[in-house]
């Protein structure tokens, strides 16, 4: 069985290697872009039945600046490869003890990353975590019933109002954000962010990136406001800045 399995990882490993450098191609110097743009491969895990293995196949993405990995899962005999996920970045697939399900660690926009299952049979992966912090290193218990995964311990609210006022510091300067401001009332809305933008969608996806918003202590309401021509803001000073206007 050991054998086995070195010689199945040796040869999805070839197959990867094979397909960046196609035949005919005139022969060059690897430049640093060339590796970057190199697919990689890893974190191969052999189903309970030994007939499939999931992997991580991770491409660069020069549009986010970062390696992106999905789930893929291909036969043993090299055939039926198929990607098992398309989202922003997803990886440290498991088996389920029975081979019918997987999970995986997943993060959608504005939230930790969390755990996912999916059947085998692919499909949409549903959350099966909240948790207040990335979670990662995911085990199954031998009968299926449980998972077991390693977190930091949450911020606490100090440090999320620390990185929640840098985070509002850096959309001020980078004059994404105009006007900022808490709310003097004591009702359940707490304060206003005025964006300069043109759409509605850039703008929730900025908010969603807060870290007070990631880990679940406030939620934001995005709505479209027109200010007439020639109004000025005067954005308050980020912390630690001495001094009052603009930048």
């Amino acid at each position: 069985m050991t054998t086995h399995r070195v010689r199945t990882f040796t040869i999805v490993a070839l197959m990867v290697g094979l397909s960046a450098a196609p035949y005919g191609q005139t022969r060059r110097r690897l430049t640093l872009v060339d590796l970057l743009n190199v697919p990689r491969l890893t974190d191969p895990q052999l189903s309970p039945d030994g007939r499939q293995i999931l992997y991580e196949l991770a491409a660069a993405d020069w549009k986010a600046d970062k390696r992106v990995s999905h789930v893929w899962r291909v036969g043993v005999d090299g055939s039926g490869t198929v990607q098992m996920t398309d989202g922003p970045g997803e990886q440290g697939a498991r088996w389920s003890p029975d081979g019918q399900t997987i999970v995986y660690v997943g993060k959608r926009t504005g939230e930790e990353a969390q755990i996912y299952q999916m059947s085998n049979s692919g499909g949409e992966g549903r959350p099966l975590t909240h948790h207040a912090s990335s979670v990662s290193r995911l085990s199954w218990s031998p009968d299926g019933r449980d998972l077991f995964f390693v977190a930091p311990d949450p911020k606490t609210p100090e440090e999320l109002q620390r990185e929640h006022l840098a985070h509002i510091s850096r959309l001020l300067r980078e004059g994404k954000a105009i006007a900022v401001g808490p709310f003097l009332d004591d009702t359940d809305l707490r304060g206003i962010c005025i964006f300069d933008s043109d759409s509605v969608e850039e703008v929730r996806a900025i908010c969603l990136t807060d870290p007070g918003v990631r880990a679940g202590a406030f939620r934001v309401d995005v709505h479209p406001w027109y200010g007439p021509r020639g109004i000025t803001f005067v954005p308050p000073r980020p912390p630690g800045v001495e001094g009052g206007g603009s930048e």
